[in-house]
């Protein structure tokens, strides 16, 4: 087996696969289909907005047969004689739940959401921002990508890193607030799982910085191949290079909980099937 360098560039992308193993843990962990379609419809019940929905659909029919008619695929892969549609799919949702919230506001928009965060300025001193009046405590944000394409009266987000601290603080233009005691139970762990995964990360990229060995590193952990990018492990599995001895630098132990946490989100993904 060759010696292989831990360069930052290797850390980086170990530590960002990583973060990509958590996530895919997380979304098969947590089975929310129900879920999101109750919310999906439930904020889409405007009669007005029904009705576009169903003009919509006969318009989407229609456009089809025209751009069948009419189009020139052969000249132009998108030439299309009309729009495909009127409205606007949208793949994303923005929550934010809270079940000591006002029942009344289940499902009701806010706009200019903002949790409070902590803010750096240039001189490196920290200070926390109280975040918007809509923030209320005890509010988890929630955001939910590559859905389903479906209608949304509005489109709503919701952003995990706060632009001026670079650091974990959900904002959002526009998102949607859940109250429902059984809905909120089904997203919230989605939330809670976020504010933790910075922490998590921020712990394993401090210990990668000590590891100055690909071997080292898996020698820590037993399904960190895994994590390692195909063009490092090529150069693993070449013969090695004589070179003289040099004395390591030590390497700081991983924390047990982290090495254990490492491990069952590998593990739990292999067995899904990632």
């Amino acid at each position: 087996m060759a010696s292989v360098q831990m360069s930052q560039t290797l850390r980086e992308q170990i530590l960002n696969n990583y973060e990509k193993q958590l996530r895919n843990a997380m979304a098969k962990e947590y089975k929310m289909d129900k879920a999101i379609l109750e919310v999906q419809q439930k904020s889409a019940q405007d009669l007005d907005f029904v009705k576009i929905v169903q003009m919509d659909s006969e318009y989407r029919k229609l456009a089809e047969k025209l751009n069948n008619r009419y189009g020139d695929p052969k000249r132009y892969a998108y030439s299309y004689v009309v729009r495909d549609s009127m409205l606007e799919l949208t793949t994303t949702l923005g929550l934010v739940c809270n079940p000591n919230r006002p029942k009344e506001e289940n499902l009701t928009f806010i706009s200019g959401y903002e949790a409070p965060y902590t803010h750096t300025d240039y001189s490196g001193k920290e200070s926390t921002e109280k975040g918007s009046d809509s923030y209320v405590e005890g509010d988890i944000a929630v955001s939910l990508k590559n859905l389903e394409p479906f209608y949304a009266i509005k489109n709503t987000e919701m952003n995990y890193t706060n632009w001026r601290g670079n650091c974990y603080g959900p904002n959002s233009h526009s998102c949607l607030v859940v109250t429902d005691p059984e809905l909120c139970k089904v997203f919230s762990p989605i939330g809670e799982f976020e504010s933790s995964v910075k922490v998590t990360l921020e712990t394993f990229k401090n210990w990668l910085e000590t590891v100055t060995t690909l071997k080292k590193f898996l020698d820590e952990i037993s399904g960190g191949i895994d994590l390692v990018p195909q063009e490092y492990k090529d150069r693993l599995n070449k013969r090695p290079v004589k070179r003289t001895a040099s004395t390591p630098l030590p390497t700081n132990a991983m924390p047990d909980s982290l090495k254990k946490q490492l491990n069952e989100v590998i593990l739990e993904n292999k067995l899904l099937g990632d």
